[in-house]
């Protein structure tokens, strides 16, 4: 996200330094978050158009979204793997059955 206008330097290099600090140093996605700005505000990819306050919450809605999805991706990898051993596992009795049945 960047600054259109090069005034009120002192506000954006406070948002800047909110971006890095809530953004970057914690590892969020910062693509999907200028995209989720674009989706929450017309002009959303310009720094002039947010108030320290919007960004703010804006930082934390992302945030609790970004959790609630890698929650919901650790869940979704779990249970794929659930499945895979489940399946592993029928296979080994279906194998041990065909065993036992024809003697091998």
């Amino acid at each position: 996200m960047e600054s259109k206008n090069l005034g009120n330097n002192s506000d954006n290099l406070k948002k800047q330094e909110l971006l890095k600090k809530e953004i970057i140093d914690k590892n969020l996605d910062k693509d999907l978050f200028f995209d989720y700005c674009i989706q929450k505000k017309e002009n959303g990819d310009d720094l002039d158009n947010w108030t320290i306050e919007e960004l703010r919450e804006t930082i934390t809605d992302f945030s609790k979204a970004e959790i609630q999805l890698n929650k919901n991706d650790k869940q979704d990898k779990k249970k794929k793997k659930v499945i895979k051993i489940d399946i592993s596992e029928d296979d080994k009795l279906n194998e041990i059955e065909e065993q036992v049945k024809y003697g091998v």
